[in-house]
């Protein structure tokens, strides 16, 4: 496999994005077109992209205090293969250059999935509230990463 890219998406590929999330998500979570067009037009929206396909998306959403990561997802037959690691890792790269009051990086997570609340706790991400039927019939849990000055990108690597 090449080398993962790290891009600022474009309505172009939104029709990557979509199919993506139709095979990572619970079918009562997908979200419109409409917002991730929105994402896109704020920026918001990050891919990794490998030959020219995208292979994961991420997409954040930055507050005063702190950025929440809301989507995050990776194509079948690229999934445990480092692309989200890649994601999560190029976006804390991105955000120690543009985003210096950030106090704390949060994400919700499908209680159920064990294999990324693993990626997560690899980047210091702790669980800090379980919300019940946060995901329709599924629970899902808050974690939350706290930003320091030393220590909020101790997790910038190279490889996992």
């Amino acid at each position: 496999m090449n080398a993962f890219s790290f891009l600022i998406a474009d309505r172009s590929c939104l029709d990557d994005i979509l199919l993506i999330e139709r095979y990572s998500f619970y079918p009562e979570l997908y979200k419109s077109p409409r917002y991730y067009k929105r994402q896109i037009s704020f920026k918001r929206l990050r891919l990794c992209v490998v030959d020219g396909e995208v292979v994961g998306y991420l997409c954040f959403q930055p507050h005063k205090q702190y950025v929440s990561i809301s989507d995050l997802a990776t194509k079948i037959g690229y999934r445990q293969k480092g692309v989200a690691f890649y994601l999560i890792n190029s976006l804390l790269k991105e955000l120690q250059n543009s985003y210096s009051k950030v106090k704390t990086i949060r994400l919700m997570v499908a209680a159920d999935n064990d294999v990324a609340q693993s990626l997560y706790r690899k980047f210091y991400f702790i669980p800090k509230a379980v919300r019940k039927q946060y995901y329709g019939k599924h629970d899902g849990i808050l974690m939350e990463k706290i930003v320091t000055n030393c220590s909020f990108y101790n997790r910038i690597v190279t490889k996992h």
